[in-house]
């Protein structure tokens, strides 16, 4: 009996590397997004400590130089947080782009895997015809006394 062999079996090794290199890819963005949003958070965290520090150390009552001190730092850390919401957009859109990319892999492996199937259903077809045919020649032999 042979065996069967499948000769695109590089080819379909090369789209499942593909296919893992376009995963490690969508989850190397997604871990990006994931610190960028810690980082929101932080700096959030940030916020409140300084205003809780700020009427802790005041009392009520701010001086004009403290006021302006105040709003120098609020407003620093609004445009740092303007900053990692842009970068987090970035990260987004090459997030969709690695989605569309991995779906692109993926189908381009299914494509090999199934014709892979294929061939291996046109293998057994074919194995069990001639092993049909051997069984059919040996009932007719024995019963043909030969």
């Amino acid at each position: 009996m042979k065996k069967f062999n499948f000769h695109l079996e590089g080819l379909l090794t090369l789209r499942d590397w593909e296919e893992q290199k376009a995963r490690q890819a969508l989850g190397e963005i997604s871990s990006e997004i994931t610190g960028l949003r810690a980082n929101i958070a932080e700096l959030e965290r940030m916020k409140e400590q300084m205003f809780e520090r700020w009427n802790a150390e005041c009392g009520g009552t701010f001086s004009p130089q403290l006021r302006i001190s105040m709003e120098a730092e609020n407003t620093q850390m609004k445009q740092r947080e303007l900053r990692l919401r842009g970068e987090i957009r970035k990260a987004e859109a090459r997030k969709a782009e690695a989605i569309g990319e991995l779906k692109k892999r993926a189908r381009a492996k299914q494509v090999v895997e199934n014709l892979k199937e294929r061939r291996l259903e046109e293998f057994r077809s074919e194995f069990y015809r001639q092993e049909a045919l051997e069984i059919e020649d040996i009932f007719n032999s024995r019963h043909k006394g030969v």
